[in-house]
């Protein structure tokens, strides 16, 4: 995780998810690292070697996280196994996320 200043609080969260394109719909799965009403990072699996990353920063994603609704968001980071995300959500929307992330660290107890 990077020094920057974050704007809101970032949980580590392990949860299957998905990041697909949303220009051409490559798809690539892996696990969610943490994430925020803001953003999240994902680390994705790869089951064979060499398998590039396929997303650039700027692209536009759309994100399947298990257990919670579906995101949209920019590409704000190329990671050396996955990407970093930045949502762009309104009140309403951010309130229904950190309602959802609530939810499921309530289910891990």
């Amino acid at each position: 995780m990077s020094d920057e200043k974050r704007d809101r609080l970032r949980l580590n969260l392990r949860k299957l998810a998905f990041a697909r394109d949303a220009a051409d719909g490559q798809t690539r799965g892996g696990t969610l690292m943490d994430i925020s009403a803001s953003g999240a990072a994902i680390e994705f699996a790869a089951p064979l070697e060499g398998l590039d990353n396929p997303f650039t920063e700027g692209d536009a994603v759309e994100i399947e996280i298990e257990g919670m609704s579906p995101l949209k968001g920019q590409i704000s980071r190329v990671l050396d196994k996955g990407i970093a995300v930045a949502f762009a959500l309104g009140s309403e929307a951010e309130d229904r996320i950190i309602g959802e992330i609530m939810e499921i660290f309530q289910n891990i107890k």
